[in-house]
């Protein structure tokens, strides 16, 4: 289950971050952000529930398949690294993209050495809580979840739900390293 939840949480936030960047890059990128945003006006169950009734069918049955579960966390987690992105793609002044071309920078070197090094920030910020999206998401993954992608939330959800004290200290156990995994994220940003 850690493996599984360390393996989506990268899948996730490969997804998560370059799509946010990409809905922040656009020109009119106010709209986009703000569009962005309606995963959050559902909620994780919600969605979780919408992709088993909309994808059951041929050709597109892709309930059970394996990469579904972080395709559903970067949908989780867009909103929030577009909240991140966004402002900090703003915040680089025009000036000094302006002084860049110039200098006889074309767009994609300008874009290289000024515009990522001072985003690098915010990408590993956005990173981080794509990251902690797929990381704690019960949700969604309740659903789509089969035996062998099983996550952390997941298990610690089955052993709590059984009776016995052993179990339920298996799964304080499993929920106290998910928390220091939190804990120990936050102390290096």
């Amino acid at each position: 289950a850690v493996r599984n939840s360390l393996w989506f949480a990268a899948l996730t936030v490969a997804i998560t971050v370059p799509l946010a960047l990409l809905v922040c890059r656009r020109h009119r990128a106010g709209r986009a952000e703000q569009l962005s945003m309606a995963p959050l006006l559902v909620s994780a169950v919600t969605l979780g529930l919408g992709i088993i009734i909309t994808f059951d069918s041929a050709p597109f049955d892709w309930r059970g398949k394996w990469w579904m579960l972080s395709v559903i966390h970067a949908v989780i987690a867009l909103p929030l690294a577009v909240r991140v992105i966004g402002p900090a793609l703003r915040g680089v002044g025009t000036e000094l993209l302006e002084s860049a071309a110039d200098l006889g920078a074309g767009p994609l070197q300008t874009w290289r050495s000024v515009q990522l090094p001072l985003l690098v920030p915010a990408l590993a910020r956005a990173a981080g809580i794509s990251a902690a999206v797929s990381l704690g998401e019960f949700g969604a993954t309740s659903f789509l979840t089969r035996g062998d992608t099983k996550t952390v939330p997941i298990v610690i959800g089955e052993l709590m739900g059984r009776p016995g004290p052993l179990l339920q200290q298996s799964a304080f156990a499993i929920a106290t390293m998910l928390a220091s995994t939190y804990f120990f994220s936050s102390l290096r940003t």
